[in-house]
């Protein structure tokens, strides 16, 4: 129709030229014409209305990865902006860990670095960061893939007096799961001129300051109060109140006491000794 209509206004139009056809009959035939042309042209709205619609009846996801389990049957009447989800779409890979640290020691860990006690190894925050992180599952097993830090929460979580840091995985085999407990652990700095000593030497005072009992030069257990930052496995962490040197006792402590002999039976001096620019993790769960 709209094609007719063109051709007819083409006609009247030469034909008016040389007035074979009144002014009024072409102008009759023009408005045919743009009338046709505006049908064309809701048709055609009507047409891309229709494939909107037919687009809206698939919901696709903006993000990759797996879905959970259907919130409606097939056959359930569904509607725009309803508050049940039709399900649940979680990125698997790569996948995020959050782990909490409390308030007091990321506290700690700040004075530290700004005092010099702490160097850092990078920036700890950003893509730049590239703070390795590893991971443990709940059953010891070690993760193969090395993960890295993303960022540190810039709130505290009042009831829990926790900041979260969270850490991004390499997931391929959707081996970790969302909710899933595991333990992560990274390092992002070294304490300089610390001591590791067994947990076991260290001992506890009624106020609950620690102290141990080293073997002096003349055969006699001295007792010095010590100041622990953490701990690092089976170790404290141990940044005043020994000397390079000493000789920490680790066992016999029924009969130790200010001043009483001992005797030295045993040496752990791979454990004892002073850890120079050694690594203390932090260890966040």
């Amino acid at each position: 129709t709209a094609a007719t209509a063109a051709e007819t206004a083409k006609r009247f139009e030469r034909l008016a030229d040389i007035n074979a056809v009144s002014q009024q009959s072409y102008d009759e035939a023009v408005a045919e014409q743009k009338q046709a042309e505006a049908d064309v042209g809701i048709q055609k709205a009507a047409l891309q209305r229709a494939r909107i619609d037919l687009a809206r009846t698939k919901v696709r996801s903006p993000i990759d990865g797996r879905i959970g389990r259907s919130a409606v049957t097939a056959g359930a009447l569904v509607t725009a902006n309803q508050a049940t989800p039709l399900s649940r779409v979680i990125q698997l890979d790569p996948i995020y860990v959050d782990m909490t640290a409390s308030s007091a020691q990321v506290l700690r860990w700040k004075r530290d670095v700004a005092e010099g006690k702490i160097e850092t190894v990078g920036p700890t925050s950003g893509r730049s960061a590239a703070v390795p992180v590893t991971l443990e599952f709940e059953s010891g097993e070690a993760y193969p893939l090395e993960g890295h830090l993303e960022f540190s929460e810039v709130n505290v979580d009042e009831e829990a007096g926790t900041v979260i840091v969270r850490a991004q995985f390499p997931n391929p085999d959707n081996l970790i799961l969302p909710g899933m407990f595991v333990k992560s652990s990274f390092a992002a700095g070294t304490y300089n001129d610390i001591y590791l000593v067994p947990q076991r030497a260290v001992q506890r005072t009624p106020k609950g300051d620690g102290y141990v009992y080293v073997a002096g030069d003349d055969g006699s257990a001295q007792r010095k109060d010590v100041t622990i930052q953490e701990a690092n496995g089976s170790n404290w962490v141990v940044t005043n109140g020994l000397s390079s040197g000493d000789r920490v006792i680790v066992s016999g402590f029924q009969n130790v006491r200010q001043g009483a002999p001992v005797e030295v039976i045993a040496s752990q001096t791979d454990e004892l000794a002073a850890n120079n620019r050694t690594s203390s993790q932090s260890t966040p769960e």
